[in-house]
């Protein structure tokens, strides 16, 4: 731990994660594009829709850790703790499926793993939330936003058949909206209460359930 990071964690109560100990998760990340071609002609719906869930859950994680790794692929910077855990949990789930979708491509119906997957909570963190883990929920949500909007807006020509996805991105994109009004307020400078730095975080948490079940 440098200087630096030992002032933040002592004084500030916000402990760091080095930057090290990130490196696996981004390598387990990219598998996903390797499925992607392996699978590119495959006409399962069950094995398509896991390579999508792990194609989510990669695009999250790598969006919530942003520019922690260089462009030569090594990190460069710390990120708080609970950012760690978060992208942990996230990319840890990648493994079971694309096991799941090469399941699925090779005999339908033969994955245990019930559809449809669901995000779930986000890893509880210290009070206030780091607004360094809030900028990176933002970050996630922004790419979440930019994966499904297109196809949104061709489910609209068809709105009673695609009725349930579209009411929860109409759920995704407002509580995003609500979230990003906080965090813009917080990263000018403006000083806000704990209970805004909370609020921004559940916003965030409740937009990246849906945009996730929507993807």
């Amino acid at each position: 731990m440098g200087l630096l990071d030992w002032f933040r964690e002592n004084f500030s109560g916000e402990k760091t994660c080095p930057p090290e100990h990130l490196e696996s998760y981004k390598r387990l990340g990219e598998q996903v594009y390797e499925l992607q071609v392996e699978l590119s002609s495959c006409q399962t719906t069950r094995a398509l829709a896991f390579l999508q869930a792990a194609r989510s859950l990669q695009t999250l994680a790598d969006a919530l850790l942003g520019d922690v790794f260089s462009s030569s692929g090594k990190t460069s910077k710390t990120v708080p703790v609970v950012t760690h855990e978060q992208a942990d949990l996230w990319y840890g789930r990648i493994t079971d499926l694309l096991v799941a979708a090469r399941q699925e491509a090779a005999f339908a119906g033969t994955s245990p793993i019930a559809l449809p997957i669901k995000l779930g909570g986000l890893v509880e963190g210290p009070k206030p939330c780091p607004i360094d883990h809030l900028s990176g929920l933002r970050r996630a949500a922004d790419k979440m936003e930019d994966m499904v909007k297109d196809h949104i807006g061709m489910a609209r020509m068809e709105g009673e058949r695609y009725k349930e996805a579209i009411l929860l991105y109409e759920d995704a994109r407002t509580r995003k909206q609500a979230g990003d009004s906080i965090v813009g307020t917080i990263t000018t400078g403006r000083r806000v209460s704990p209970e805004s730095h909370e609020d921004a975080e559940e916003q965030y948490e409740r937009a990246l359930s849906s945009y996730f079940l929507v993807a």
